[in-house]
């Protein structure tokens, strides 16, 4: 939905942006090389993105419209305020204000346009087109005033608190090396790479074309001035070009009034693009039957991202004079899927659930962008290549990557042990002469079970403990398939029973493993006293 109006621009693809930033047009002489560097830090260009068609214009009706002439606007970033240009209090062509409107948020109406005081409007005369800096802290515009440089100046106000539409200070005169003996009007700021750029119309100078043409001035961000203006040739005709609006957001769609050859009436709106800050402007086109009447239709104005314009024209059917009136169209920008390698453990079915979103980005910032995933998971054991698709709901715009969702049995086996009897062996050896007895791994676990194997799990003894030194050259032999164990039936006779700890392991094949012991006496008589573990004297393999 648009901000602005209920209104719905017309789901056609128009105008797309993005590029690459270089070199801009620079006038002033100290601004030529440092601009070609500083221009190359700027990349505000929109990638992957489309504008709508513009919608039908509708005239924006009172509290902005009056009875008398209300046109040339300017809006602040933030589009909370509506800056105008009106002769609703001196009621004469001849004496212009400039006034702002204010709402409370993106969706209220706005208020009642209120005259800027002393500080920036004077009494007969034209003080006129607004353009407020994106920091909000400049307001240029054009006053023949006295005390300037020629029939009209360029002028440029200041205030400290951008949320005070009235806090502007006096207005200071842009000097004369900006301004002419020549009527210079309708300045537009512009900021890029560290290069302010300032685009008037001036009335007939030097190497321009003819009538009024299109100029530009530059400096260092931060300068004391704008340098010596140059014609912008491409922007200019041999009649009159007036008013210009820039897409802010990357400078790279230019709209202007004018009413040179092809004009449908006393004015049209026009409008240039470039693909990058290094080209220059292409011819202008002229914005056909949606804004342009057989009537005058100028002195555009758009916000940060150009998504609304408003410009005056005095057609039929309006409110007063001049009226203002608004068209907006949608951004659309093919959202960016991130994607990542994923590992996770299996759940209790061996299956896993994981994301392989790395942060994809919703590019237009409308938070309607939906990532879905294929296949959609749960996945099995092992490695699975995933595509995430990525969709604007608006646009259907649609960007995709792949990742791989590896998923590991993590869970070892579970094991089962065999019945111990009182004293917790599962075997005693007697009598103790000397021979070998046979205790296999089934001796001491009854079952293993893995998750995600099964019955399928590997079992091996690996090392057995004897609380009493060896008798013997060897007491413990461990067969090589660790399935079982030789242990010797010996004891000391004046000790407290013999006790040997046989180590196992149960692995699956992903490394998880289960480690269990069992014990095994040799019992010091037959008096039914249970053999006393007095921990390990010795260990044949690993005993941990």
């Amino acid at each position: 939905m648009n901000r602005w109006t209920g209104v719905l621009a017309t789901m056609t693809i128009a105008v797309a942006c993005g590029g690459s930033i270089d070199r801009p047009e620079v006038a002033n002489g100290t601004g030529h090389r440092a601009a070609r560097n500083a221009i190359a830090e700027a990349n505000g260009a929109e990638q992957g993105c489309a504008y709508t068609a513009w919608s039908t214009p509708i005239n924006m009706g009172a509290p902005i419209n009056s009875a008398f002439n209300d046109s040339h606007a300017a809006l602040t970033k933030d589009e909370l305020s509506l800056y105008i240009t009106s002769t609703r209090v001196s009621q004469s062509a001849a004496d212009e204000d400039i006034f702002v409107s204010h709402r409370s948020g993106l969706d209220a109406p706005w208020g009642t346009p209120v005259r800027l005081g002393p500080n920036v409007n004077t009494v007969g005369f034209n003080d006129s087109a607004p353009n407020i800096t994106p920091d909000g802290h400049f307001m240029y515009f054009h006053s023949p005033r006295p005390g300037g440089c020629g029939a009209a100046d360029l002028y440029v106000s200041h205030r400290v608190d951008t949320t005070d539409d009235f806090g502007w200070d006096a207005a200071v005169n842009l000097g004369c090396v900006v301004n002419s003996g020549r009527a210079e009007n309708a300045p537009l700021f512009f900021a890029a790479g560290g290069i302010d750029y300032l685009y008037f119309s001036s009335v007939n100078p030097p190497g321009g074309p003819g009538g009024a043409d299109i100029m530009l001035s530059t400096r260092l961000t931060g300068g004391d001035g704008f340098g010596p203006p140059v014609v912008v040739k491409e922007l200019s005709s041999l009649l009159g070009d007036t008013r210009t609006a820039i897409r802010m957001s990357d400078g790279l769609e230019l709209f202007v009034s004018s009413n040179r050859a092809g004009t449908a009436g006393n004015q049209d709106l026009w409008v240039s693009t470039r693909p990058d800050l290094a080209t220059p402007w292409t011819a202008p086109v002229n914005m056909g039957p949606t804004f342009n009447t057989t009537f005058d239709d100028g002195a555009p104005a758009v916000n940060f991202d150009a998504t609304a314009m408003i410009f005056y024209s005095d057609r039929p059917g309006g409110v007063g004079m001049r009226d203002l009136y608004l068209s907006t169209r949608s951004l659309f920008c093919t959202p960016t899927a991130r994607c990542h390698d994923v590992s996770v453990p299996a759940d209790g079915a061996c299956q896993g659930s994981a994301s392989i979103n790395a942060g994809s980005i919703d590019n237009d910032d409308d938070n309607d962008t939906d990532c879905t995933q294929s296949p959609a998971g749960p996945y099995a054991l092992g490695a699975t290549q995933v595509t995430l698709t990525c969709t604007d709901r608006a646009s259907q715009q649609t960007s995709s990557c792949s990742g791989i969702v590896t998923v590991v049995d993590t869970t070892p086996p579970v094991v089962t042990p065999n019945p111990v009897d009182a004293g917790g062996f599962i075997a005693s050896l007697w009598p103790p002469n000397h021979t070998f007895h046979t205790v296999s791994f089934n001796d001491c676990i009854s079952a293993a079970i893995d998750q995600c194997d099964g019955p399928n799990v590997t079992r091996r003894i690996v090392g057995v403990s004897s609380d009493e030194p060896a008798k013997a050259n060897v007491d413990v032999v461990i067969a090589d398939d660790g399935a079982s164990v030789q242990l010797r039936a010996e004891r000391e006779g004046s000790g407290d029973g013999r006790v040997y700890t046989m180590f196992a392991v149960v692995g699956d094949d992903d490394g998880n493993a289960t480690r269990v012991s069992c014990k095994v006496a040799v019992p010091l008589d037959q008096s039914g006293a249970p053999a006393i573990d007095s921990s390990a004297a010795y260990c044949v393999g690993r005993c941990n």
